[in-house]
C-alpha cells in the first residue's frame, strides 16, 4: 500500500509494480550467463509482507507473476483490511464480498508461479467479467445483510476499480 499514491486529483500511481521487469532489463535481460526470462532479477527485491515467494528463495526466477502476487496481497488487504496469514482463508470467509472475488484473488496468491495468472491481461480479464456482472444488475451472491445491497454494492465495486486501477490495468 505504501507504494500506492494519490494525487492531489485523487488518481492512483503505482510507484514500483513492474520493478522485476525493470531490473531484468537493466542487469541485461537475458545474456549467455542467464537462462532466467528477460524479466527475471538477479537479488531479492521488495517491500515484506508483499513480496512473492520466489523473491526469497531464488531471486533468479522472479518475473512479472511476482508482481501479480503482491497485486493480490493488496487486492486481499482491501478486502479484508489485514495481510493474508500462512494459511490464507478466502476473503469472502472473513468479510461479506463477493465469492467471486476469493478465487481472483487466491490465483494471484498462488505459492507456485506457473499457478497464478500469467499475466496482468489475464487477471483483469476475470475482473472486469465481475464488474460487468455488476454494472448489469446481476445476482451478487454473499455480500451480505448488513448494509443496504446499494451500500454493498457500492464497496465491492470500490474495491474492484482500486484494484484494476493499482494493476494498471485500467487507465484514467
Amino acid at each position: 500500500p505504501e507504494n500506492l499514491l494519490l494525487d492531489k486529483t485523487g488518481r492512483i500511481k503505482v510507484a514500483d509494480f513492474g520493478i522485476a521487469k525493470m531490473l531484468g532489463a537493466a542487469n541485461g535481460g537475458s545474456t549467455a550467463e542467464s537462462a532466467a526470462p528477460d524479466n527475471a532479477t538477479k537479488s531479492a527485491l521488495g517491500t515484506p509482507g508483499y513480496s512473492a515467494p520466489e523473491q526469497t528463495a531464488n531471486p533468479q526466477r522472479v518475473d512479472s507473476r511476482a508482481d501479480i502476487y503482491s497485486l493480490g496481497i493488496v487486492f486481499y488487504e482491501m478486502l479484508t483490511g489485514e495481510l493474508p496469514g500462512k494459511r490464507i482463508e478466502p476473503p469472502s470467509k472473513k468479510v461479506q464480498v463477493d465469492v467471486r472475488l476469493d478465487a481472483v484473488v487466491l490465483r494471484a496468491l498462488e505459492q507456485t508461479p506457473e499457478l497464478r495468472w500469467q499475466t496482468a491481461a489475464d487477471l483483469r480479464t476475470q475482473v472486469e467479467t465481475i464488474v460487468t456482472a455488476l454494472q448489469t444488475g446481476a445476482v451478487v451472491p454473499n455480500i451480505g445483510p448488513g448494509a443496504p445491497p446499494d451500500l454493498n454494492t457500492m464497496r465491492l465495486k470500490s474495491v474492484i476499480w482500486g484494484f484494476l486501477l493499482a494493476s494498471g490495468c485500467l487507465e484514467i
